[in-house]
């Protein structure tokens, strides 16, 4: 009776043992877990407001607000590390881009002194950055995981007004790092082992950047002043490889 006894604790425990190692293992699955490299090529849109502030010795002071919009090829590689609990993953990325984004805004003015064509433009180019974010996915059966990321971006900007009017020409350009606030969203896809593409999409937005000119025109003197909030919002196809 005793053998009979334990003979059944053996087995239920055996069958126990069976039912938690079934239930557990779903929990350690490995896709989209440890140290990755990767990069990212897409198209960026963007741009924000500009404000213009005209101080004048014989004109009233002119204030404009204005759209800057800008444009171009954004791309980069990243690295990263990501750590699964369960059907979760989280994990710290870092990424350093490159790109082609800029524009430009042309205004007319004519001088209420002297009648003269007075042309402003304004011009803005990001030209590359650095972000640092955190990620947050759910893996849906090992193969998708739709993501979020929020962080920071440290980008480089040039900023640069011209004032022409009548033949005489006036130049002024800033060239600064500018700290913004980024999010992301986007969805990745396990192909092959430890190979995985996807589609994102980020936004940031910049503080300010700000030049002046002092001109003394044949006319009348000036001090012009513009300020520039820029946003960029970029869409971009990504690969990563994780070891």
């Amino acid at each position: 009776m005793k053998k009979i006894s334990l003979m059944t604790l053996l087995l239920a425990t055996s069958a126990s043992a069976t039912f938690a190692t079934e239930t557990v293992a779903p929990c350690c699955l490995k896709a989209f877990e440890g140290l990755y490299i990767g990069g990212n090529i897409g198209y960026a849109v963007g741009g924000g407001k500009q404000k213009e502030t005209d101080f004048r010795t014989v004109d009233t002071v002119n204030r404009v607000h204005s759209d800057l919009r800008v444009h171009g090829v954004h791309g980069g590689i990243g690295t990263g590390y990501s750590h699964r609990i369960c059907d979760w993953a989280v994990g710290l990325a870092f990424d350093a881009n490159w790109t082609n984004t800029r524009g430009r805004h042309i205004r007319d003015v004519t001088s209420r002194t002297a009648g003269a064509l007075e042309k402003l433009t304004s011009k803005a180019r990001e030209k590359n950055s650095l972000q640092l974010y955190v990620r947050t996915g759910y893996v849906i059966a090992e193969k998708v995981m739709p993501f979020i990321c929020i962080g920071w971006d440290n980008s480089s900007w040039r900023f640069r007004v011209t004032d022409k009017v009548v033949s005489i020409t006036h130049t002024k350009e800033r060239r600064k790092r500018l700290n913004g606030l980024m999010w992301k969203a986007g969805v990745d896809v396990l192909t092959v082992k430890d190979f995985i593409i996807g589609f994102e999409y980020t936004g940031s937005v910049f503080n300010r950047i700000s030049t002046r000119i002092s001109i003394n025109k044949p006319f009348d003197e000036a001090n012009v002043r513009s300020r520039y909030s820029p946003s960029v919002h970029k869409f971009a196809l990504t690969a990563k490889y994780f070891f």
